[in-house]
Parts: C-alpha cells; sequence; structure tokens
C-alpha cells in the first residue's frame, strides 16, 4: 500500500530524476529568485493527497553568500504510477493537467468578471522553455510553504462551511461554463458504459471484501447479512444508472477531507480552503462529490449529526453563486438534491466504505488495519444505521 512517510531523497542540479526536465526547473526557479549564482541542492519528497506528488525543495546561492529555500509541488505520470492506488478512484494525468490548464483558470474568470477572487486550487507554474517543449510535468505552487496544510482529524463546523462554500462555488461555476462550451471531451463521464481501469475495480474490491470481513471482528456482526445483500446489490445492478434528471457538474471526484489543503490563522481559526487534486475530475451528479466530502470532512459524530444542516448550507451557496454568475436554468432546488442523494444512494455506502477508513489512516498499514482502526470503527458503527435509516441501504 501506500507510505505517507517516504525518505527525503537528495540530488544535485546534475542528477535529477530522468523524468524531470532540468531546462524547464531552471526555468522555474529564475522566475522565483532572478539572481541567484548556484543551485546547492535539490531534496524531493514524495507526498500523498488522494494522488502523489513530487514535494521539491531546491536550496539556492545567493549572492554575499546567501542561502534561500524555495519548493515547488511536482505532478507527472512516473510520479502517479510509480505508487499504487491509494483510493478506488480512477485518475489521469491528462485529466489533471486539462483541469489546471484550461478549467481552473476559466472558473476564476467567471468569478472575475463578476467582481469576486476565487481561487479552487494552488496556482499553475509554467516554465519559460520554447512552446515546441512538450512538458510531461506538472508545476504548482507548493502551498504548505504559503500556511496552508492537510487536516488529519477532520474540520469543525467553521471550517466545513469553508469547504462547503469552496465546493458550491465550484460546482456552480462548472455547470454555468458548461452553458457556454457544452460537452468536454477531455473530461470522462462519471456514469459512462466504459468499465473503470481493472486497477480500479481489484482495489474496489478488495476494500469491499475488508470491509465485510471487518464486522465481525469489531463486533458489530447484526450487519453483516445487510452490507452483504447490498455489495451484490450495487454490484449487479447500477452499473449504468441514467443521470439526465440530476443536477449535473464537473466534479471534483476526489473530494475528500485528504483533498483539502486549509490556511490556518495563528489563532487557529481555518480562513481558506483549496482543492489540490484534480486528476480523477469527471462529469457527472453533483451528490458525488457531496456524499464524499459530507462523509470524510467533518469531525467525528458531526458527519452524519449535521449532514441535513451541512447539504442546506451547501445549497444555499450553490443557489447563490448560480445567481451570481448568471445561471440560465431552473434553479435546483434542496428537495432534488435530496432526491438525487436517495437516488445515488450507493455512493454515500461507497464513501463510508471505502474513502472514510482510508481518509482517516495516515501512515502505512495493510487493509486489515486500516478498517479496524479504532477511529474508523467508531465512526462507521454510527454512519450504518444512519444509512439504514435515511434509506441510503435500500435496494429497489
Amino acid at each position: 500500500m501506500w507510505n505517507n512517510s517516504e525518505p527525503t531523497h537528495f540530488y544535485t542540479k546534475h542528477f535529477l530524476p530522468s523524468w524531470l526536465d532540468q531546462k524547464e526547473l531552471q526555468s522555474l526557479v529564475k522566475q522565483e529568485v532572478r539572481e541567484y549564482n548556484d543551485i546547492i541542492k535539490i531534496c524531493s519528497k514524495m507526498e500523498y493527497y488522494t494522488q502523489p506528488a513530487l514535494n521539491l525543495q531546491i536550496q539556492l546561492q545567493l549572492r554575499g553568500n546567501i542561502t534561500r529555500t524555495i519548493d515547488f509541488l511536482v505532478k507527472s505520470r512516473e510520479v502517479v504510477n510509480s505508487v499504487p492506488l491509494k483510493f478506488a478512484v480512477a485518475t489521469g494525468f491528462d485529466v489533471e493537467l486539462y483541469m489546471y490548464d484550461q478549467l481552473l483558470p476559466a472558473l476564476d474568470r467567471l468569478y472575475r468578471n463578476v467582481g469576486q477572487t476565487i481561487h479552487f486550487g494552488p496556482k499553475r507554474l509554467r516554465p519559460k522553455v520554447p512552446a515546441t517543449n512538450i512538458s510531461r510535468c506538472l508545476y504548482l505552487d507548493y502551498m504548505q510553504a504559503k500556511g496552508y496544510d492537510v487536516v488529519n482529524h477532520g474540520l469543525e463546523k467553521s471550517a466545513m462551511q469553508i469547504a462547503l462554500s469552496k465546493l458550491a462555488a465550484y460546482h456552480a461555476a462548472t455547470t454555468v461554463y458548461l452553458q457556454y462550451v457544452g460537452e468536454i471531451t477531455e473530461l470522462p463521464k462519471l456514469l459512462s458504459s466504459n468499465p473503470p481501469p481493472k486497477a480500479v475495480t481489484d482495489f474496489k474490491n478488495s476494500l469491499q471484501f475488508h470491509f465485510l470481513d471487518s464486522l465481525r471482528s469489531i463486533r458489530f456482526r447484526e450487519y453483516e447479512d445487510k452490507v452483504k445483500s447490498f455489495q451484490r446489490y450495487v454490484a449487479n445492478n447500477l452499473q449504468h444508472q441514467d443521470a439526465d434528471n440530476a443536477f449535473n457538474v464537473i466534479l471534483i471526484g476526489a473530494c475528500s477531507l485528504n483533498n483539502l489543503l486549509c490556511h490556518t490563522e495563528v489563532e487557529g481559526h481555518i480562513k481558506d480552503i483549496l482543492f489540490t487534486d484534480f486528476g480523477a475530475a469527471t462529469y457527472g451528479p453533483a451528490v458525488y462529490d457531496i456524499f464524499h466530502l459530507f462523509l470524510t470532512a467533518p469531525r467525528g459524530a458531526d458527519k452524519i449529526e449535521n449532514f441535513d444542516d451541512h447539504l442546506k448550507f451547501y445549497h444555499e451557496q450553490l443557489i447563490m453563486n448560480l445567481q451570481l454568475l448568471g445561471y440560465k436554468e431552473v434553479l435546483p432546488t434542496l428537495s432534488d438534491l435530496e432526491s438525487d442523494l436517495h437516488k445515488f444512494r450507493h455512493w454515500g455506502f461507497e464513501a463510508a466504505t471505502e474513502v472514510l477508513p482510508i481518509s482517516l489512516v495516515n501512515n502505512s498499514k495493510d487493509l486489515n488495519d486500516v478498517f479496524r482502526y479504532w477511529r474508523y470503527t467508531e465512526q462507521i458503527k454510527e454512519i450504518l444505521p444512519w444509512l439504514e435509516n435515511r434509506g441510503y441501504l435500500k435496494e429497489d
């Protein structure tokens, strides 16, 4: 599996990973620090959000024997393919390139045109190299050097509202953008007749097997038959659902706690949140992101105790942004979202059994340990009855 504590590797300017272009890197350094004498050393460390990325820390020698360190976050096919899947979600480097190159700047412009400044992810950095050069990398601002960081154990209420506001603003902008441009061929559809990659399917099956097996060891066997039956129902009946009548957006696709970078003030209050991974972006019902965010990001019991409040707040923010951006279709009602949540209720089960357990584990463990981790067992014992009471485990 994955390891969140990869060792730091040291390089010189003459010895870099083969896929990392030295001229591109030097160009980025010069854009950040115009005058420097030499690159002393380059340290790299793999970091994991919902996908792996490489943090490059570059130590520079300036005039007067002064040193300075700058950071970049680098994504590439080589990095993504270098480690096993962390989440059972189909991702693509070309999709992420499109998102950072085309879509996210377009969404920023939509808000600037109405007098708002909203950013959804780290700034993309573009090395100044000949146009004929096709970069193999995506370079991003390293936001941890600017006060952002991951949050390991969930968001309290005020921070969750910031995350909901950002997600609603993103969903609103994407659906307005789709009104202008129509279908985007660079992005896949979530509900497609094309099966997911075998590695994703195999990992999902493994997660479901270990989850079912864990119910015995955590003394929750009363749900074993219910879970086994619902797993069969999902596997056999829900491959080709119709999303035409749902409220559809360009999904983040990996909208869990691990994909949030939070900017925390000195007093400890979170004032901004960014998403960092967009490689799983796809077109589909907004409730896919909603289920994943609502059932992974809030702290502890807030996931279910405040679910309806979170949905109402998200809807209010969604409508506000749709109206601000001049959305031309019928506005989705709160009842519309509730109906979508029920129709696609298996995504709630998926978020609780495939995403939440991994979101709660910060270091390398096998799947048996993941599903027996005390934080997860404590939460799933509340979430499963809640899913059942809401009708989210119902089989049509």
